[in-house]
């Protein structure tokens, strides 16, 4: 076995959440991961208030909503419980720049985040979850 094939070993043992997850990533899809046209929705929602200076604000680390930031050329702010998940979830990004980006560690419900700042909120599964949550729609 090569260096390198242990070292990956490693590395996939060391941070196995990570890589369970992406690793499962990959293979989702609906309900559980955008589709194309879930993804041209959220276009359409946010060409309507289009601007390259829109606060937009991203819950979660979604490879595809951040995409859809790059292609519009939208510098969003992501909150996620997990920083490796922003990170980790780089890799299955198509066009992004991460410099782009601003990421905030938090739970969504805990974010510490400006009040009435944000222009447009998009979040996959967002919906989805709040139906598990009483009293945060």
């Amino acid at each position: 076995m090569s260096l390198a094939r242990i070292i990956a070993r490693a590395r996939r043992f060391a941070y196995r959440e990570e890589y369970d997850h992406f690793s499962v990533w990959k293979k989702l899809s609906f309900p559980n991961r955008p589709t194309e046209r879930e993804v041209a929705i959220y276009q359409k929602f946010i060409a309507q208030d289009r601007r390259q200076d829109a606060n937009l604000l991203i819950l979660g680390a979604t490879p595809e909503l951040r995409d859809l930031t790059a292609f519009l050329g939208i510098k969003p702010v992501l909150v996620d419980i997990s920083p490796r998940m922003l990170w980790g979830m780089l890799r299955l990004t198509k066009q992004l720049d991460a410099t782009k980006e601003v990421w905030v560690k938090s739970d969504w419900l805990q974010a510490p985040l400006p009040e009435n700042f944000f222009d447009i909120i998009i979040g996959d599964l967002s919906l989805r979850y709040s139906i598990l949550l009483p009293n945060t729609v």
